[in-house]
């Protein structure tokens, strides 16, 4: 049977790079969770990753509606939780019918919901900071995740040491 990923997260070019390393070394099924369009504009602009991932045509890619977590008391705040709990239940219903082997997360907010549910299917996942600070839903998912991959040796006092590997 043919193994299957789920790829999520905000930052799309290393989760490209990943899709494009899958597909030269194996012949894993392939499933990109994002959102299909920008949360930047207010019109329906198709987001960067929808039209990158579009490129595949071995990459199904889940649509999911989310929200962010917002630092300030706002109307906004309880629309963007009940979002949040919204994506949380696409998640693991796609999760679900799909049955990955593994979900690799490149952090941002979508990538939290798809690792939470992932943790309660029992869905081994990874999570990859790029950068050397580390984000908030990367905060949140340290928790959900097997392992967590850093690429600057400076961010790993940050995160449990037995869960980190320096990439």
């Amino acid at each position: 049977m043919r193994k299957k990923i789920a790829i999520t997260g905000g930052h799309s070019t290393p989760a490209i790079a990943l899709i494009e390393e899958i597909n030269l070394y194996t012949n894993w099924q392939i499933f990109y969770f994002g959102s299909k369009y920008s949360s930047l504009t207010k019109e329906k602009t198709k987001s960067f990753e929808f039209e990158a991932v579009k490129q595949f045509k071995n990459v199904q890619f889940i649509h999911l509606t989310t929200g962010k977590i917002i630092r300030t008391i706002s109307p906004d705040l309880i629309i963007n939780i009940f979002k949040i709990f919204l994506c949380f239940f696409e998640s693991l219903s796609a999760l679900k019918k799909i049955k990955p082997n593994l979900i690799v997360s490149f952090g941002g907010y979508i990538s939290t919901p798809v690792i939470v549910a992932g943790w309660f299917l029992h869905i081994p996942s990874i999570t990859h900071e790029q950068t050397p600070t580390i984000g908030l839903a990367n905060k949140i998912n340290s928790f959900f995740v097997k392992k967590i991959a850093i690429s600057f040796p400076n961010t790993e006092g940050n995160l449990p040491q037995e869960k980190t590997i320096l990439t």
